[in-house]
């Protein structure tokens, strides 16, 4: 008998002792673990604290029945599906309808006969089987978005921490407020003393939104801080004209960006 892929838990739900011999010990023969219980309450108790994930139940049964318990099954907390198969004497299609709302998966008719039963299990370890690969594909998922946003709130505060302080310039007091659309962005400014009497401001803004813009905004203020401090020397020399260097200091910075590969952003000035 070859050993299903996902591991199953199953519990058969009858008040008939001989055929939940006969289930159980066909299921533990298929490799499966089985547990039993006599009807639709006991089988919900040892749901509620264990890790079935199927769940044979006869249709009729004293105290709960099985439509009471499958859809007690589907109103249980928790991710992990449950797979219900019923062992019904009725085929009748109003009693199989009624099934499938009350959340049935399957159905094998009364008497079991284990071939037929077999059937249908190999259909449960298929679906079991999914469900166990979707659910880990989700748990990575949900660790790999984790990993990310802690790693974006890292970016975020260090981009916040390459901004400028807030300051004052003679009587003048200066402050900012940066929000990026998302965890980080692509806006970059600083400011520069030219001499006792001129304080200078550049505000840039690279296209785009994320990670990729505010590196691209790390770099450029990187090289317009060089650029503007040999701005600021080449205008202490020249007077009050700051167009000459200023125009320098963005040319040096356009050719430096030109000569980067493979990039579609652009550093922009609003």
């Amino acid at each position: 008998m070859q050993t299903p892929t996902v591991t199953i838990h199953a519990l058969v739900v009858d008040d008939d002792p001989l055929i939940v011999g006969v289930v159980c010990a066909f299921l533990k023969k298929r490799g499966y673990v089985a547990e039993s219980a006599p009807d639709g309450e006991a089988a919900l108790a040892k749901l509620t604290g264990g890790s079935f994930n199927l769940v044979i139940t006869d249709r009729d049964m004293p105290r709960m029945d099985g439509l009471a318990l499958c859809r007690a099954i589907r109103d249980l907390p928790g991710d992990s599906y449950i797979y219900s198969i019923m062992l019904t004497s009725s085929g009748q299609e109003e009693t199989l309808v009624a099934a499938m709302e009350a959340g049935v998966d399957d159905f094998v008719a009364k008497p079991v006969r284990l071939g037929e039963l077999g059937a249908r299990l190999r259909a449960a370890e298929r679906v079991l089987g999914l469900e166990a690969g979707l659910a880990a594909r989700n748990r990575s998922l949900s660790d790999a978005y984790a990993q990310l946003s802690r790693e974006l709130e890292l970016a975020r505060s260090l981009q916040l921490g390459q901004l400028p302080e807030p300051a004052s310039f003679g009587t003048v007091r200066f402050d900012w407020v940066f929000e990026a659309s998302g965890f980080v962005g692509g806006d970059t400014f600083d400011y520069f003393q030219l001499d006792e009497n001129t304080l200078c401001f550049y505000l840039a803004d690279v296209s785009g939104h994320g990670v990729a813009a505010a590196m691209m905004a790390f770099n450029a203020q990187h090289q317009l801080l060089a650029a503007t401090q040999q701005t600021a020397g080449q205008a202490s020399r020249r007077g009050p004209d700051l167009a000459t260097p200023a125009v320098a200091a963005v040319t040096e910075y356009n050719r430096r960006f030109l000569q980067m590969k493979e990039t579609s952003l652009y550093l922009t000035r609003p």
